[in-house]
């Protein structure tokens, strides 16, 4: 059995913030594996405009080159319509009989759980890994009181968050601002050659 983490994401670009997390993940719950599920068609993002998955799925390809226990998958750019988290859990539960997933998810998305597709099939598929801040751990801690309680396998990942997001690095590019201190050097050179983000 392999313990697997599951990072989704649209990933417009892949930011420093994410490897540092992914990262943390890997070490702090002693993941085999972390696969980074690039989103297709996110129904939580059904109104922004995205990237080619092409050039999202490169740049995930780019950032994680020689991290060994990180892999990438197309499974949801592949899938048909609307993007959600459930269905990804089942095809990779299909795929993977025997390994234990774990669903990385960020503190502002959890807050929204119950809106989420199925959420409590989700709960029965994989435990929850949710990255929060030192400084709201108490708020995290209640949450994971409660998810527990009903027998749901819940943990909190606390620690530094890179103050940083895709959509702030996409307006700098934008502004011909310097993006080189949020992602890495050669996600930048990918970027500026595929002229991303210019509107």
């Amino acid at each position: 059995m392999k313990k697997i983490g599951i990072f989704g994401g649209t990933f417009d670009p892949i930011h420093n913030g994410h490897i540092y997390k992914a990262e943390e993940a890997l070490a702090k719950l002693k993941l085999d594996e972390l696969l980074w599920v690039v989103a297709g068609d996110p129904w939580m993002k059904s109104r922004e405009h995205l990237s080619a998955a092409k050039h999202r799925l490169e740049m995930v390809n780019i950032a994680i080159e020689g991290k060994a226990k990180m892999k990438l998958t197309d499974i949801e750019v592949n899938r048909k319509g609307p993007t959600y988290t459930i269905d990804t859990l089942k095809d990779l539960t299909n795929r993977n009989p025997e390994d234990e997933l774990t669903l990385l998810v960020g503190e502002d998305l959890i807050k929204e759980f119950d809106q989420w597709k199925s959420p409590e099939e989700i709960l029965s598929l994989a435990k929850l890994a949710v990255f929060t801040r030192a400084t709201v751990v108490k708020d995290t801690q209640k949450m994971a009181d409660f998810y527990k309680s009903k027998g749901h396998k819940f943990e909190a990942l606390s620690g530094p968050i890179i103050d940083i997001s895709s959509t702030a690095i996409r307006d700098k590019v934008l502004s011909k601002a310097s993006i080189s201190e949020y992602v890495p050097k050669a996600i930048e050179k990918y970027i500026i050659e595929n002229k991303l983000y210019l509107g």
